[in-house]
Formats: structure tokens, sequence, C-alpha cells
């Protein structure tokens, strides 16, 4: 065996062997015109002011590809903002809803491994045709007013204009809106009329762009609020919450906070109701889930059985609290069915290497992501007859706090660390769905931000040299996996080897043992190793 990779490199890569290469041309050509379009969401506010701009600019743009306000009202949104859970609680709604016969569409971001991720149809992501279709007529009809990238600001604002597009001609019965960042002036702020707006945990986040308290944070989510559309929230600081009560004041809606999920009542004993997501956060998301799917049903659908228990009457009371109630054995199913939340909470095991992916990027979900890894990888070991090292995978995207995230993930008594960009690979235009690098961050910046990220690493484990010699820096996820070769399955590394640079890169030295990596940081860079990984099985 090499010193250097541990099995010979495939003399010819055949890129036809790719999953990627499978896809439709009209999908392919549309995700190549999407890279052209500005990365950034809100910092363009140099080009948009916050007056209001923003909104009617959108507003102005879908009705140039004929969604009108008419057609945004008629799609019965589910409107959600928040930092984090966001994309839990809509995907527990989407999950009640599907089980109560609505045919559901979701707007969601960002997106892990595929742009079409995004856009959801009955609980699944649109399939590459229909996105490619779909992408080139909204093209056509923009392309009548002009240049389609001097009219578009960015590439969040084109998916989200095409997401809408989609929904309406897919005659959805009611359309679930997770907002990109903030909530004010998100691009998806272009309902007047949603059915029900929900408001999942604050935390400090994207400050550059939302400020820099906690105060400033809640009043850009609170921004998704609308008159006559109550409002669901699960329990906020009081800072927050009184900042959120007084937006719904002023738009002329009430504001109501979900009860713990114990509250709730059903003919079986909910004690033992286990969630078809992991983690014991999830209950706090599951009871939103409940009130904003509960409120929809008793609005859209006749046959709801409890439509009389929650009626906008009720929902004017001075009580600040939405009321538990008895939950359906249709949403009990809903609640407990099995739901994949790409790249959070996800497990993947190839030959004696095991990853777990989670892309926690704030400081309280990578709290909760720590502890979920160090559970699971506990298990793990337990029933293996080896022992176990453990490998951190960690990069941080944007202005974040790569530093505080490290201090959290410490403790874990980690043998070894992997400093990498979000690159799947420096052999670029293999994988087009690869997540665009922002505007404002260049490929030096970038590696000037891991290398210093691996020397906070190792003056943290300074005591332990073991884990300082372990602890390396590799320019994209393919040649990091290269350092994993010897544990990797041949199919794997068959795979993953020709996609790696031209430098030799020295394996490993953890022979005998069972590895757990644990990817987190950055859903780019979850989805950089998931790309590589086990592709066609989550396509």
């Amino acid at each position: 065996m090499s010193s250097h990779f541990f099995r010979s490199v495939p003399k010819l890569y055949n890129r036809k062997q790719h999953a990627l290469a499978h896809r439709k041309p009209l999908y392919d050509d549309a995700v190549k015109s999407l890279m052209g379009f500005p990365k950034l969401e809100i910092s363009e506010g140099s080009v948009l002011d916050y007056n209001g701009t923003r909104i009617m600019l959108m507003k102005e743009l879908l009705r140039n590809i004929d969604v009108t306000d008419k057609d945004l009202n008629k799609m019965n949104v589910i409107h959600v903002a928040g930092t984090k859970g966001k994309g839990s609680t809509c995907t527990f709604v989407e999950s009640i809803l599907q089980y109560h016969g609505v045919r559901t569409g979701f707007l969601t971001s960002p997106h892990v491994i595929e742009n079409r991720e995004r856009v959801h149809i009955d609980g699944k992501p649109i399939s590459a045709e229909l996105f490619g279709n779909y992408f080139w007529e909204v093209c056509d009809r923009l392309g009548k007013f002009g240049n389609i990238q001097d009219l578009v600001p960015s590439y969040f604002w084109l998916l989200s204009m095409l997401g809408f597009y989609i929904f309406k001609h897919e005659k959805v019965d009611a359309v679930i809106v997770e907002v990109g960042i903030g909530g004010a002036y998100d691009s998806t702020n272009v309902v007047n009329q949603p059915t029900v707006c929900g408001i999942t945990s604050l935390a400090l986040e994207h400050t550059c762009d939302l400020g820099k308290s906690m105060k400033m944070i809640a009043w850009h989510k609170a921004g998704i609020l609308k008159r006559n559309a109550p409002a669901f929230v699960v329990p906020q600081t009081p800072e927050g919450m009184s900042v959120i009560q007084r937006k719904a004041e002023e738009v002329g809606t009430v504001v109501k906070v979900v009860p713990s999920l114990t509250d709730y009542w059903n003919d079986d004993d909910l004690i033992d109701l286990k969630l078809g997501l992991p983690g014991e956060h999830q209950t706090t998301n599951a009871s939103l889930a409940l009130q904003l799917s509960h409120y929809w049903l008793s609005r859209h659908q006749n046959d709801t059985g409890n439509r009389q228990e929650l009626t906008y009457f009720n929902l004017q009371g001075s009580n600040s609290h939405a009321l538990p109630f008895h939950i359906s054995k249709l949403a009990k199913k809903a609640l407990s069915s099995e739901r994949h939340l790409l790249g959070r909470a996800e497990k993947i095991k190839c030959g004696s290497v095991t990853f777990y992916f989670d892309g926690a990027h704030t400081a309280e979900s990578i709290k909760l992501a720590a502890n979920w890894f160090r559970e699971e990888a506990e298990k793990e070991a337990a029933l293996l007859d080896v022992p176990c090292e453990k490998v951190l995978v960690f990069n941080v995207s944007g202005e974040r706090d790569a530093t505080s995230f490290l201090k959290l993930l410490q403790p874990i008594n980690f043998s070894g660390a992997i400093f990498t960009t979000n690159d799947t690979s420096l052999k670029k235009n293999l994988f087009l769905d690869e997540t665009i690098r922002p505007d404002n961050c260049s490929e030096e910046e970038e590696f000037r931000k891991i290398h210093q990220n691996l020397n906070v690493w190792k003056s943290m484990c300074g005591g332990n040299p073991t884990t300082v010699e372990n602890s390396h820096v590799f320019s994209s996820a393919a040649d990091a996996l290269c350092w994993l070769s010897s544990h990797l399955d041949e199919d794997t590394f068959n795979r993953i080897a020709p996609l790696a640079s031209s430098e030799q890169i020295k394996a490993s030295s953890f022979h005998g043992k069972h590895v757990q990596v644990f990817v987190t940081g950055s859903f780019r860079l979850v989805g950089a190793y998931l790309r590589l990984l086990d592709f066609e099985q989550h396509n």
C-alpha cells in the first residue's frame, strides 16, 4: 500500500457513471443560468432601500410572470419565519396536511444537493424535468420586459418567483413558505393575505443584515405578520416577544404562544409519541406545526372534526397562549411518520467510517447537533467490536463566529479535525448545483478563514498531541475524504478518488478502528460531502 492513497486511483473516470450526469439538459441549463445571478439576498441594500421598495419590486416581477396578488392570496399560505426550527416546523406542517388529503407546495431554503430541493410538491422535491420546464417558462415571460439579470436582483429572488409560479400552475391547495433571511424584507414576504403565520425560536444570526440585538432580529421576523392572519409562536424571550406583540398590534392581528407538546391529548397515551424527526427540541416545533395546520384545516376543510375548537373569535381573547386540543389519529400519524430533512441529523455508513451530518450554523443549533452526535456515536460504539475514533469536519459560511462554535464542539473529545472549504471538488463544472460562494467571499479569503480555524482549534486542543497531529486543512471535500481512504468502502473510494486534487494526500492513521465523522457548521459543507458519498440515495 502507498503511504498516500491506500488504494490505486482508477485510471479512467467515466463521467457517465456519475449520478449528476443523468439529469435532464433543461435542468442543467437552468442551473447554469441561476449561477449567473448575484448570490446575496439582503445585502444588496446599496441598490434597494428598506422602505418597502424591495417588496414592491418583487410583486412587480411576479406580475410580469402572471402571478398576481389574487393568485398569491388563493394559495392559502402558511408563512414561517424564525432562526431555528423553520425547516422542521414546515416539514411537520407539510406532513399533517398531506395526511388530511391536502395537496401541498413547500418553498424552502437552502438546498443541500440540488436546487430543485427548494420547491416541493406533495412532500417531494419537484423533478428535474419540471424544474427545468418551469424555469425557462419564467425566463421567457421575464425576457419580454428586458434583460433578466438586470430585472432580478438575486439568485434567491428568482428561485422564490419560480416557486410561486410553480405552485400556481400545479394547483396546490396549500403553500408552506419558509422565510429565507429575516422576514420583513425577505423576497417571500409578498403575500398580503396568508392564512396563518408562525415564528420559531429566535437567536442572533445574519447580524450584518438583520442587526446585532434580539430586538432587531425579532423585528425582522415579525415583519411577516399580516392583518387578520393569526400568528402562532414558540416561547420567546420577553425582549423578543414584546417586539412580536407590538408588531401584531400594529398590523391588526393576534399572537398566540404554543403550549408544550405534552399538553395535547389523544385517544392513546401521547407520552410515547415518537416524532418523525430526531431530537428533543423537535417537540416545540411539532407543537407549532400542530397549531398552524389545525388552524389552516379549520379554515379550509369543511370535514375537519375540530373546526369549532379553533375559531377566530376564540383567538381574539386576551389570553396570549394558544389552547392545546385533541390530536386526531391522522395528525398523530403525520407527526410520527419518518421524515427526511436532508443534511439534518443524518447518518451514512461507508465501510469502517460513519458520517454524521448536521448543517447547524447558530450557537444554539450547534449545541443541539453536538448532543445528537455524542448520543448517536455512543450508541454505535456500543454495538461495534472495534474501538472508535471521532473526527470533526468543520466550516462556517458568512460572518458567523467560528471560534464560539469550536468552543462548543471541543468537549466532545475528537481524535482529529478537518477544516475544509465548502467545495465538493477543485475540479470545476462537475457539480452544477453546488451552492455558489457569496459574492463578497473570494477563494483566498475562504482559505484564510479555514487556516485560522485550524489554528484556533490547535490552541484549544494543545493538551492533546494526537488531536493536534490529526488536524488538517484540505482544499475540498474530495481531498478530505481521501485522507480517510483506508476506511472507505471500495465503491465510494473509486467514485471520490478521481475528484481529488492532483497533490498526494497522506491517509489517516486510524488503522483497525472505526471512524465517526461529524460534519457540521454549514449546509454548504454538508452538501459537499453528501454529493460525494451517497448522491443517488439522496436524489
